[in-house]
């Protein structure tokens, strides 16, 4: 009995997992790390450059995509207070290229993806979730070109360029925190 009582749970685990919408598409999607330590950011962006070039030429490859850290892998926490409470607001820091969100499909919901000029820290252009903007206290319709008065992780002006719909970037046990990009 207690087999078929296991079998029967794990089932509804297996069936749940596969029907549970991540905010992703998670299909046919294939992780590479190439950052091995903090202090080997150089070497981690050739490898990933080296990876697009090469996987680019690959006539199956749809879409190559980079990013720090893998979802539900790593991440950089980043805090910033809040306005008007003055609590620490902890911020998930995933660096990514332009081509991320459109090779998970995630959904950009407002505002622009990043383009060859806004790509990097330098430009301080984030995108950030739905989750981020709630915690801050900031409206969908005062985001875009939104400076912040306070610098998160490495970016010292960061004015938010868009917004994303919130999607599961740690595992599931996990409510959807704020997160930028």
């Amino acid at each position: 009995i207690a087999l078929i009582i296991s079998s029967f749970i794990m089932n509804q685990q297996k069936t749940f997992l596969g029907n549970y919408d991540l905010g992703y598409e998670d299909e046919q999607v294939l992780v590479v790390p190439t950052q091995y330590q903090r202090d080997q950011r150089l070497q981690s962006a050739q490898m990933l450059r080296f990876f697009q070039q090469k996987l680019s030429q690959t006539p199956s490859v749809e879409h190559v995509a980079g990013a720090t850290y893998s979802f539900t892998r790593g991440n950089a926490v980043g805090v910033i207070k809040h306005e008007k409470s003055g609590d620490p607001v902890f911020i998930y820091d995933y660096q990514v290229d332009r081509n991320y969100i459109s090779t998970l499909g995630i959904d950009l919901i407002a505002g622009s993806n990043f383009s060859s000029s806004t790509d990097g820290e330098s430009s301080g252009a984030i995108i950030v979730n739905e989750a981020f903007l709630k915690s801050l206290d900031i409206p969908m319709e005062d985001a875009i070109g939104l400076p912040l008065a306070q610098s998160i992780s490495n970016i010292q002006h960061p004015k938010i360029i868009g917004v994303v719909k919130d999607y599961h970037y740690k595992d599931l046990r996990r409510a959807i925190g704020p997160m930028m990009l």
